[in-house]
């Protein structure tokens, strides 16, 4: 639910249909695996293990990106910034956020943690839910930072367990 309309995304294309049964935006696309994640100013439709993501508001595509590597996670935040979860040659694990004018601001990266879920608020302030294999057992690690420092804070939530999703 997008502004009170329903969003569905398919293999080949996403669509807006009002309470009405009308189509208020249909844009055709070739993912893969599409996902949606829904804000309050906007929409992303992301390829899960596809490279491309685009962002709409209720009438068009405003933004949309090709990345080098495969997304394995996005997020649209209520006032537009939005979050992909990637990798990089260097890295198992990127997270790149970005701003309301789709300028990246912020990227953090590891090797040693594999982000599952996450929550960019609109304050910039970010929270993440990750996997970590530490003498060969998991931990359930969540990190918090915000997009204007460097600092990041971890936390360990469980042993020998791994959190997929935050509720």
């Amino acid at each position: 639910i997008f502004k009170n309309d329903f969003v569905s995304a398919s293999r080949h294309s996403v669509e807006i249909v009002d309470t009405a049964g009308n189509i208020v935006l249909s844009s055709d696309i070739n993912y893969v695996k599409p996902r949606i994640s829904v804000g309050e100013k906007y929409f992303l439709v992301y390829d899960l293990a596809g490279y491309d993501f685009a962002v709409y508001n209720s009438f068009s595509v405003i933004y949309s990106e090709r990345l080098d590597y495969p997304i394995s996670y996005a997020y649209m935040c209520d006032d537009g910034r939005l979050m992909v979860i990637t990798k990089s040659e260097d890295y198992r694990c990127v997270v790149i956020m970005y701003n309301k004018d789709y300028e990246q601001a912020y990227t953090w990266k590891t090797n040693d943690k594999y982000v599952f879920d996450g929550v960019l608020r609109s304050d910039g302030s970010f929270t993440l839910l990750c996997a970590s294999v530490a003498d060969g057992s998991f931990d359930c690690v969540t990190v918090s930072g915000n997009m204007g420092s460097e600092d990041v804070t971890f936390s360990r939530i469980y042993k020998d367990t791994m959190g997929l999703q935050f509720n």
